[in-house]
């Protein structure tokens, strides 16, 4: 699952959180964002609940949570394997495109000069 930059580095932060607690679920003061715990929530990465003190929320994270955080805690090149894993058809095309914008440049250039050698100019 690929995330944007502000839910990866929430995540990360959640993770190394939870793997400095033990491995366990940990008190965090109330997020400045909630839409990103939000999200994070809805994708199934975290759970929360409200702890009994009105300014603090416990933090769980889900199995594919902590596989994510593990992985995005890592080097670039590590987690950027997550992209290219989610948008793998997507080089295809890219590269399609490609070779079809140059056969497509080639075939104008031919065009013209045909087009210009027969027009006697």
């Amino acid at each position: 699952m690929w995330l944007t930059k502000d839910e990866r580095k929430t995540l990360v932060f959640y993770y190394k959180e939870w793997n400095t607690r033990g491995n366990s679920s940990f008190l965090c003061k109330k997020p400045m964002d909630e839409g990103m715990d939000r999200r994070l929530r809805d994708q199934g990465l975290i759970t929360t609940d409200i702890s009994e003190t009105e300014n603090d929320i416990r933090v769980s994270l889900t199995p594919e949570g902590r596989r994510l955080g593990k992985i995005y805690s890592c080097s670039w090149w590590v987690w950027s394997g997550l992209w290219f894993a989610e948008y793998k058809d997507h080089w295809f095309w890219l590269i399609l495109s490609f070779l079809g914008g140059i056969i497509g440049a080639l075939l104008v250039n031919w065009l013209s000069f045909l087009l210009t050698k027969n027009s006697g100019c």
